[in-house]
């Protein structure tokens, strides 16, 4: 895939707390652009997927959690 530089303006403390995170700023928009501007419908893979993709897994996920909790939830503080 062909890259092309941009330019861009940025929150600074927004900037300051995604790099202090170690976030790769490109890999960002790529991942949020491929979700938002999907082809032909489909995101891209590996981004998140949206709520409105699987209301049924969406729903079954979350009746787990409300049975058995969450990982993590028991974790020494």
């Amino acid at each position: 895939m062909a890259k092309t530089s941009v330019t861009l303006g940025i929150d600074t403390d927004l900037l300051a707390r995604a790099l202090a995170l170690g976030l790769d700023l490109a890999e960002v928009l790529e991942i949020a652009l491929g979700r938002l501007a999907p082809v032909d419908g489909v995101a891209e893979a590996g981004t998140p997927f949206d709520a409105g993709e699987s209301p049924e897994a969406i729903a079954d996920y979350n009746h787990r959690i409300r049975e058995r909790g969450c990982f993590g939830d028991t974790w020494p503080d």
